[in-house]
């Protein structure tokens, strides 16, 4: 069984040598593993036993937390390739901070939250048949610079064959921003035909659709 062997390695090389163990992990092998790691691979093959070991879960943990790999992960004299890519790991000005995933969710969450925010203001109090707002237009451009972010990660999933793992939440993504999109033009629609009330109740109840979709995804 490829995972036991592996798991059998890795556990192995981290009592005897833990210097250098997670260095192992996130080395890229540009030539026999077409530039994947052995954490790569774990994610592409659904590896969870290879991915709960103690190695595995400490170096997760300090890259969610500070983008680097564990400080005793540095030996003192480690090999050229490994010593570049533990420098690359490495995040020392204010820019690189602002990279580590952990706070990239939460600004991320912040977002979500003044977004949703503006949405629930915009349907309470300013969405109507004669208005175009503008905390409509300010949707609108965050809702398309969101659906390109959207492409751009189904493309690389697909790419990584990892579309099976994110299927449930891109679909949710999907559907919102497609909604949100149709329900703006329904409303460009009700806006230039203001005496159809029929087609402004329909954009009012898509919106709030939306709008819930949009929570779902944040929660």
């Amino acid at each position: 069984n490829f995972e036991d062997l592996a798991i059998s390695t890795l556990n192995k090389t981290y009592a005897t040598n833990p210097h250098i163990v997670y260095d192992l992990l996130i080395y890229k092998f540009k030539g026999s593993w077409n530039g994947y790691s052995c954490v790569d691979l774990a994610l592409l093959n659904n590896l969870g036993k290879f991915l709960s070991q103690t190695p595995c879960i400490l170096l997760n943990k300090e890259m969610w937390n500070n983008c680097t790999v564990p400080s005793h992960s540095r030996s003192e004299q480690p090999k050229p390739e490994l010593a570049e890519t533990s420098k690359k790991s490495l995040c020392i000005s204010m820019f690189s901070k602002l990279q580590v995933p952990r706070v990239i969710a939460f600004l991320r969450f912040i977002f979500h939250l003044i977004f949703l925010g503006f949405f629930a203001i915009w349907i309470i109090s300013f969405l109507a048949v004669n208005t175009l707002h503008w905390i409509e237009w300010v949707l609108l451009t965050w809702v398309i610079f969101y659906s390109a972010e959207i492409v751009n990660q189904c493309i690389r999933n697909v790419m990584r064959h990892r579309w099976s793992c994110w299927s449930f939440i891109v679909d949710i993504e999907l559907v919102s921003v497609l909604l949100f999109l149709i329900s703006w033009i329904l409303h460009i629609a009700a806006y230039m035909h203001q005496d159809k009330q029929q087609l402004m109740d329909c954009v009012l109840t898509l919106f709030s659709i939306d709008f819930m979709l949009f929570c779902i995804y944040t929660l």
